[in-house]
């Protein structure tokens, strides 16, 4: 018996077991029993996703109870397969494992086509879960393939229940963390991004929450991609994390696997509590054939992130380490300093004649301060130029990298800072308010004869004339309380209103009297509030207006702002074939609020003569709107079109029998289509001739441009259409995803019959109807906070990303920081983004208080309809209280107990204990060195979650990759 026989014949009874074992699953058995092919496809499936329904109404299961029923389906792609490779469904062979789960196969369905990889469904009904094991195991091979690929699935929807009286379980955060599949398979060498979806499954939000994605061997994380602070994760929200990789000379698995795990924390109904989660996810591979080498460079700078002083002298070290798999030659290292850095000793420029895999080499660097700190940030910025072989070429490389310290000027002058409480609400059109704000003088140098100028945005208007203060004195430390009191428009165009606030002042500067001037702005949130809009909406006709015959009609109102209007007084005009009957010419109404209508009634005679086909109404409206002291009075006009069947010609002969056409009216069921959207094109039309019929219609719809349509057919058949009558018709039509912001046309032609005089005649007309499309806005913001220890009083800098994912640019990007926080600019203008363009911007806040700091970053832009967008991120900062140099400070006119009366010296004790403490604070220095001597790290399991320690090993120490 051959080995293939053997393979054939223990699937067989495999079978045959599941089936005894399990008579709900259907097994498919192979196809041929009695040998395998000798050579043929080589399987590689890949689980993409799988999802559980309700067997009777197909809804999504999230949690699935002990022996309930339901529906799965699972989605595989193999990537080694393509789909021409196999003749179809019937060439897959679905076998299941024996477990707890038990179902029958409902088919398999083919979504790949041609050359593209496999790609197919698997869809299984009636299923149970018995319980125990969540493993949900297959095999799945093809016809012409050499083997069968064991496959399994780890349900997390499984939920064991009580059968009574179950314990109180406290609701936690249940963090489901899946992989999404990415366009290719990784290939040794490249450089990517892997995605990471986390889902907050669970009743309770988490917070500072920290991941760490750890890959397999043949992966390397680059650029600190491996521990991410995400944040919050709420409930039911969803974040999608990027990790950066760099795949190795050579792959040896189809499979490479992410460890991720998360740390966060969680209220549990009586205290904060941590908590975490971890799964593998993989993601698809090519094994290399031929190992290729590159170098993966990395570099750590001894005073990165530390502060610096002015007109002081620095040592140190940049680290470089080579942890990718080939050896670097000649390497010439470049270094500068920012403008505030001077570097010294020739120690600008470095050859290093070759550092090999796994290797690391210093290089010293030796810079000066100016006299003046003129920027919090300073930036030490590493430029490598070198060469390495990959396989047998021989390639040039470059590595680039910039550290970042802080800048600490000399208390030689003052320091303002601007703060505000933000409001409890947001402000309101109309109304009256008093905004408080404070400046603090930070510095070490009094700020004198101060003028503080005040100036509102464009919806605030300052009263009682307080928009100038002037201020004696703020001593150093100290600080001024001011207060603002303005008004608000009837109209509130933006989000954001604010108040811009400018210092100027004098300070002493080594004898002589110095001005200086400070800058900032107080942002308050509002409520939009534009101009309304009122429109005239027309009832449907139910036919052409014909000749010398009274009609009532109802026109409707409707406020499409979102203000209240009151007072209305509507003026109608009507064109030539129609005059008003009864003074329903003109009407009043009370009120219209948001959203609301308002119907009118109006009856009109036509005259004997009808010229033109299209005939209408127009309305001069005028309203008041506002609040308060800031009421609007306005006037707009709108108008509803009418169509008639005329009797006259232009030229004022008969019309006898030449039947039209025309579009009355037509909706698309919003103001404006989003490119990719799918949605339905209503229209009426009428036949223009009141004596004459038309027959067998044929209305040709021809979408061109950016329009297509979408699941049904371009043309329509109408049998007849009385004299004057009218028919309506739905349409369905697709915006194309690359659709650009503008109108697209949609071109509708008629071809018709109509008898004159015994005679039938054949007509043909078009007209063109215009459909208002836009980009839709895909503008992404995340917040980067830092990772290190905050401690009040120290600067901290907060870095917005931002992404237009769009296919259209956003305009006018601005960034705002709200809040409770200090920060050397509250606002950062980023101006117009392209599509597909991106960029970061920092924030320099500095939090003087210990605890827990919130505030907020506002951004706003205009997306492609020139629409005001905004989007809020929180930020929290876990500040700690300052550790103090001298903390047993005592001032020197302190009296001792004891020395008045020539008691015990006490100053013995005190001087003694300054040598203590000096003692101590050498030690606490000698023991944080031998930790970074050592290597050692603090992880995310310490409570503090501390700042990792870099490494400092010697130029002979060897890293394994």
């Amino acid at each position: 018996m051959n080995k293939h026989f053997r393979k054939v014949f223990s699937f067989i009874l495999s079978a045959a077991l599941l089936t005894a074992a399990v008579p709900e699953m259907a097994v498919t058995a192979f196809a041929e029993t009695s040998e395998s092919p000798a050579s043929g496809l080589t399987l590689s499936p890949v689980i993409m996703t799988y999802s559980l329904t309700t067997i009777k109404d197909g809804k999504l299961i999230t949690r699935l109870n002990q022996n309930s029923g339901f529906n799965m389906t699972i989605t595989v792609k193999d990537i080694k397969v393509k789909t021409s490779d196999i003749s179809g469904a019937a060439d897959i062979d679905f076998i299941k494992n024996l477990d707890s789960f038990k179902g029958t196969v409902d088919g398999i369905n083919v979504l790949s086509s041609g050359s593209d990889l496999l790609i197919y469904q698997i869809n299984l009904k009636d299923c149970i879960w018995t319980g125990g094991d969540t493993s949900f195991g297959f095999m799945l091979g093809y016809t012409g393939g050499s083997d069968y690929a064991n496959c399994s699935i780890n349900v997390s929807e499984c939920f064991t229940s009580t059968p009574s009286f179950p314990d109180e379980v406290l609701a936690e955060p249940i963090i489901k963390i899946t992989g999404v599949e990415p366009d290719a398979p990784i290939k040794a060498g490249e450089t990517g991004e892997f995605k990471i979806r986390l889902k907050n499954m669970g009743s309770t939000d988490a917070y500072n929450v920290l991941a760490e994605i750890t890959p397999s061997d043949d992966i390397l994380i680059i650029e600190g991609t491996g521990t991410q602070e995400i944040g919050h994760l709420d409930y039911k929200d969803e974040r999608t994390i990027t990790v950066k990789y760099r795949a190795l000379g050579k792959i040896t698995s189809l499979r490479q696997n992410f460890g991720v795990t998360l740390r966060y924390y969680y209220e549990n109904g009586t205290s904060e509590v941590t908590g975490s989660a971890s799964a593998q996810v993989s993601v698809p591979a090519e094994i290399s054939t031929s190992e290729k080498a590159y170098p993966v460079l990395s570099a750590e700078f001894s005073l990165a992130e530390t502060e610096i002083t002015a007109d002081s002298e620095y040592t140190g070290l940049i680290t470089l380490k080579n942890a990718g798999a080939a050896d670097i030659k000649g390497i010439f290292a470049t270094i500068t300093g920012s403008e505030d850095i001077i570097i010294m000793g020739g120690t600008g420029s470095k050859f290093i004649d070759s550092l090999p895999a796994g290797e690391q080499k210093r290089i010293t660097v030796k810079f000066r301060t100016l006299k003046d700190i003129t920027s919090l940030r300073q930036h030490l910025d590493l430029s490598l130029k070198f060469d390495y072989f990959n396989g047998s070429d021989y390639l040039e490389g470059s590595f680039e990298n910039s550290f970042i310290m802080f800048g600490k000027a000399a208390s030689s002058s003052p320091l303002p800072i601007i703060t505000s409480e933000p409001l409890e609400n947001a402000l309101e059109a109309g109304k009256s308010y008093r905004k408080a704000f404070v400046i603090s003088n930070k510095g070490g140098v009094d700020m004198q004869n101060i003028t503080v100028r005040v100036k509102g945005s464009e919806g605030l208007t300052i009263t009682n004339g307080k928009d100038n203060f002037f201020v004696e004195r703020i001593k150093a430390g100290g600080e001024k309380k001011l207060t603002v009191y303005f008004n608000t428009n009837a109209e509130l165009t933006s989000v954001n209103q604010t108040l811009d606030i400018e210092l100027e002042y004098y300070y002493d500067k080594s004898g002589v009297m110095t001005a200086d001037t400070k800058t900032a702005t107080v942002t308050m949130n509002s409520e939009i509030s534009t101009a309304p809009v009122l429109k005239l909406i027309g009832e449907k006709q139910s036919g052409a207006l014909v000749s010398d015959t009274e009609y009532e009609y109802v026109l409707t109102v409707k406020n499409y702002g979102d203000i209240t209007v009151r007072n209305i007084f509507v003026d109608l005009t009507a064109t030539d074939a129609f005059y008003f009957l009864d003074g329903t010419e003109s009407a009043h109404i009370d009120i219209i609020r948001p959203g609301n209508t308002a119907d009118i009634t109006v009856k009109f005679r036509t005259l004997e003569d009808i010229t033109s086909v299209k005939q209408g109404i127009t309305a001069e409206m005028k309203y008041t709107y506002g609040r308060n002291n800031s009421l609007i009075q306005k006037e707009s006009s709108s108008s509803v079109v009418l169509i008639a069947s005329p009797n006259k010609n232009q030229d004022g002969s008969d019309n006898n029998a030449s039947p039209n056409i025309i579009i009355g009216k037509y909706d698309i069921g919003a103001d404006q289509i989003a490119a990719g959207d799918v949605f339905t094109l209503a229209l009426d039309f009428y036949n223009t001739s009141a004596e004459t019929g038309i027959e067998n219609i044929v209305m040709t719809v021809n979408a061109g441009g950016d329009l297509s349509i979408y699941g049904g057919s371009s043309s329509f058949y109408y049998p007849t259409l009385a004299a004057a009558g009218s028919a309506s018709e739905s349409i369905q039509l697709r915006a194309l995803p690359t659709a650009q912001t503008g109108t697209s046309s949609v071109n509708i032609s008629f071809k018709y019959d109509y008898l004159s005089g015994g005679n039938r005649s054949t007509v043909t007309g078009e007209q063109t109807i215009y459909i208002p499309l836009y980009q839709p806005d895909k503008m992404t913001f995340s917040v980067n906070q830092p990772g290190y220890e905050i401690y009040a009083g120290n600067e901290v800098y907060i870095t917005l990303t931002y992404l237009n994912k769009g296919r259209s640019d956003a305009a006018n990007v601005k960034a705002e920081l709200v809040g409770d926080v200090a920060a050397l600019s509250t606002e950062k203008i980023i101006g117009n983004v392209a599509a597909g363009g991106n960029g970061s911007v920092d924030f320099v806040v500095t939090p003087y208080m210990s605890g827990e700091v919130t505030f907020s970053i506002v951004l706003t832009y205009e997306d492609s309809n020139m629409n005001e967008v905004t989007q809020e991120l929180p930020v929290t900062l876990n500040v700690m209280e300052m550790m103090w140099e001298d903390p047993g400070y005592f001032p020197m006119t302190m009296e001792m107990p004891g020395e008045a009366e020539g008691g015990f010296p006490w100053w013995i004790v005190f001087v003694g204990g300054g040598v203590l403490l000096a003692a101590a604070v050498v030690v606490i220095i000698v023991v944080v060195h031998k930790k970074k001597k050592n290597g050692k790290k603090l992880t995310a399991d310490d409570i503090d979650w501390e700042d990792e320690f870099d490494s400092d090993t010697s130029d002979s120490d060897k890293t394994k990759v």
